[in-house]
């Protein structure tokens, strides 16, 4: 996977400016739109491995990356059972902008003492299967420097990273899921 764009943005705390403009924010604009389109245009396990390697090491700010598969929104969409309307995420496959994917959620965990919202896991479901094997590559790759261990269950690959944002993530042919760390939450404000 090779770049054009850096990911500073995903890590950037915005100012709040009353009347005026982040000039940090306009500057990593740029690399923000980059990023949607290669969202939008790459393939799954390119995508799997921006990924990995966007919590990797940090805790990103997730807007830019839920937003991101946003097609046409259908208000008829009815919320899964263990998913809350108001502050989670999902998103079927007749919203979702990306090719190849049937699913998306981001299950957030509402820290009211804070008064902000974390993501505590992210699912994408996949349109066709897909080569797990190819995919496991993907995330090692994301993973860089990353120490994990590996483990199989069943038809999932369960990779845990050390010292990382990610705490889990859970692959199969049909879908990935990655569990974020606790630990490693930051409060991003601001868009």
């Amino acid at each position: 996977m090779k770049l054009d764009f850096n990911l500073d943005f995903l890590y950037y705390q915005g100012e709040l400016i009353l009347d005026g403009r982040d000039e940090k924010k306009e500057e990593l604009r740029p690399d923000s739109i980059k990023f949607k389109k290669y969202v939008k245009e790459t393939s799954i396990e390119n995508l799997v491995e921006l990924l990995i390697l966007s919590y990797a090491k940090r805790y990103a700010n997730d807007i830019y990356w839920s937003t991101r598969f946003i097609g046409d929104l259908d208000n008829n969409i009815s919320y899964p059972e263990e998913l809350n309307e108001d502050i989670d995420f999902y998103l079927e496959e007749k919203e979702i902008s990306k090719e190849g994917i049937t699913k998306v959620v981001f299950k957030k965990y509402d820290d009211i003492e804070k008064n902000c919202y974390y993501t505590e896991w992210m699912y994408f479901e996949f349109t066709n299967q897909q080569n797990i094997y190819s995919l496991v590559e993907s995330i090692k790759k994301g993973l860089q420097n990353v120490t994990y261990s590996q483990r199989q269950e069943s038809s999932d690959v369960i990779i845990e990273p050390k010292d990382s944002a990610i705490l889990k993530i859970t692959v199969s042919s049909s879908s990935l899921r990655v569990d974020l760390n606790p630990d490693k939450w930051k409060v991003y404000r601001g868009f």
